[in-house]
């Protein structure tokens, strides 16, 4: 709700791509732009580390489910700003009790 409607753009060649492929694919979009990236490890780690400017083979371990939100003013060409890395059970806090969505059946 709070970005407003946002449709996703789904990148399959990414999926196999390297972290420099990723970089280079980051670079296409505006400076401005809000971009999700969903992963695995090791290769989330990797990208996070590159993208806040550590040296190749160096990495962040993500836990299952974590997240963690970078700003590149300048690009993803120079080090990014980390503003947070969260743990799964951080986001799950965050999100409250979980609603029960499925049709209540009755004996």
């Amino acid at each position: 709700r709070a970005f407003g409607h946002i449709a996703p753009a789904i990148e399959p060649a990414l999926a196999h791509s390297s972290v420099d492929g990723i970089v280079a694919a980051l670079k296409a979009h505006p400076p401005d732009a809000r971009i999700a990236l969903v992963g695995h490890e090791p290769f989330l780690g990797a990208l996070l580390a590159r993208l806040l400017g550590a040296t190749q083979g160096k990495r962040l371990a993500f836990e299952k489910g974590g997240a963690a939100l970078v700003d590149l003013p300048n690009g993803p060409a120079a080090s990014g700003r980390l503003r947070w890395f969260l743990k799964p059970r951080i986001l799950r806090s965050l999100a409250g009790p979980a609603e029960n969505t499925a049709p209540r059946v009755e004996p």
